[in-house]
C-alpha cells in the first residue's frame, strides 16, 4: 500500500499518518477521488505543517511534499496516480527532443519527471508565480542542475507587468483572478508578481531553446491570456497541453483554441485512449465532473507532436 517513502524526520506520528493515507487510499480510492481526498485533508489537519516526506514517483525519481498538504500527501498511497493521462502522453513523446515549459509548475511534479531519464531527460523551464510554492519547486528540481531552470513569474499575455496573485487556502488555488471557477476558499494571501509571456520565456532562456517545445499550461483561469502570449511559439514545432475546468460549461479555453488558433485539438483519457476534438460540444461531454480539471492538447499539422498523435490514432483504428 505504501509507496517508497523517505520522511525527512522519521517519527512514529509521521509513520502513522502515512499508513493512514495508504490504508485510506486502498479502501476508498475505488469510490472516486473525493472520499480519498477527504482522508488526505484529515491527515493534513492531524499532521500540521513542516513534516516533509519524499515519495518515489517513478524509479529513481523523488518528489518532496508536506505530509500536511492534502493536495500531495495522497502520493503516500502507491495506487494514487496523479494525472495518469499526462504520464501516458509524455511516454508517447519521450523520444521527441523537446524542451518542456512547465507553466504553473507548482512543486515541480511534472518538471522532475520530464527531466528524469525515464521520460527522456528533457530540458525544463519551470515557471511558478507563488513565492511560497516556489521554494518547494526549487527543492524538488535541485536534483537536476543544468536541466531544470526555475522562473519566479506569472504566465500571462504580456511580460513585465506587476500583478496580484491571489492564494486561496493552499498553493493549488493561486490565481491572478480574484474570483474564478473553483476558487471558493477564503483568501489566505496576496503577492505582487511580475508577468512573463510564453514567447518571452522562450526568448530569454539561456542557452537558447532549440527544437520542439512542449508547453504544459496550468495557470488557474488565465489560460486564454497565456495562449495569446504564445503566438510565436505555437507557430513552430510545438504542442500545448491546456486545462479545461469541469464546472466551466462554456468551455472558454477550448472555445478560444478551436476558433482562434490554427491548431488541431486532441484529448487523451485516463486509460490512454486518444481522440480528435472538433467542437465545444465534444469538450463539454467529456467533462463529467465539476471539480476536476481536464487536459486537452493543441498542435499544428506538421509538427513532431502532430505526427506522433496521428500515427497513434491510425494504429488504434486499424483492425487487429
Amino acid at each position: 500500500m505504501l509507496r517508497n517513502l523517505r520522511p525527512e524526520k522519521p517519527s512514529l506520528l509521521t509513520q502513522a499518518l502515512l499508513y493512514t493515507l495508504a490504508a485510506g487510499g486502498a479502501v476508498l480510492d475505488r469510490f472516486g477521488p473525493r472520499p480519498f481526498a477527504a482522508v488526505g485533508k484529515l491527515v493534513g489537519m492531524a499532521s500540521g505543517r513542516n513534516r516533509l516526506c519524499s515519495a518515489e514517483v517513478s524509479p529513481g525519481v523523488w518528489f518532496t511534499f508536506d505530509v500536511g498538504d492534502f493536495y500531495w500527501n495522497r502520493l503516500a498511497y502507491d495506487g494514487f496516480d496523479y494525472e495518469p493521462e499526462l504520464r501516458k502522453l509524455l511516454e508517447l513523446f519521450r523520444d521527441i527532443p523537446f524542451t518542456f515549459l512547465d507553466c504553473g509548475a507548482n512543486f515541480g511534479f511534472w518538471s522532475v519527471l520530464v527531466a528524469s531519464k525515464g521520460l527522456g531527460g528533457h530540458r525544463v523551464l519551470a515557471v511558478e508565480a507563488s513565492p511560497r510554492t516556489i521554494e518547494g519547486l526549487k527543492r524538488n528540481v535541485a536534483a537536476y542542475p543544468g536541466t531544470v531552470t526555475v522562473f519566479g513569474n506569472a504566465i500571462s499575455e504580456k511580460s513585465g507587468e506587476s500583478v496580484t496573485l491571489f492564494e486561496r487556502g493552499s498553493h493549488a488555488g493561486a490565481s491572478l483572478q480574484q474570483q474564478w471557477l473553483g476558487n471558493e476558499r477564503p483568501l489566505s494571501g496576496t503577492f505582487t508578481v511580475e508577468t512573463i509571456s510564453v514567447d518571452d520565456l522562450v526568448g530569454r532562456a539561456t542557452p537558447p531553446v532549440d527544437g520542439p517545445i512542449l508547453i504544459k499550461l496550468d495557470v488557474e483561469g488565465v489560460e486564454v491570456a497565456a495562449l495569446k502570449g504564445a503566438g510565436r511559439t505555437l507557430s513552430g514545432d510545438s504542442l500545448v497541453i491546456f486545462e479545461e475546468y469541469g464546472e466551466d460549461r462554456e468551455c472558454a479555453v477550448a472555445a478560444f483554441v478551436l476558433s482562434d488558433l490554427n491548431v488541431e485539438v486532441f484529448f487523451m483519457s485516463d486509460e490512454g485512449k486518444l481522440e480528435r476534438i472538433h467542437t465545444v460540444d465534444q469538450v463539454r461531454r467529456l467533462k463529467r465532473h465539476a471539480r476536476r480539471g481536464y487536459n486537452f492538447l493543441a498542435t499544428r499539422e506538421g509538427t513532431s507532436f502532430h505526427s506522433m498523435l496521428t500515427r497513434t490514432l491510425t494504429s488504434a483504428q486499424s483492425p487487429s
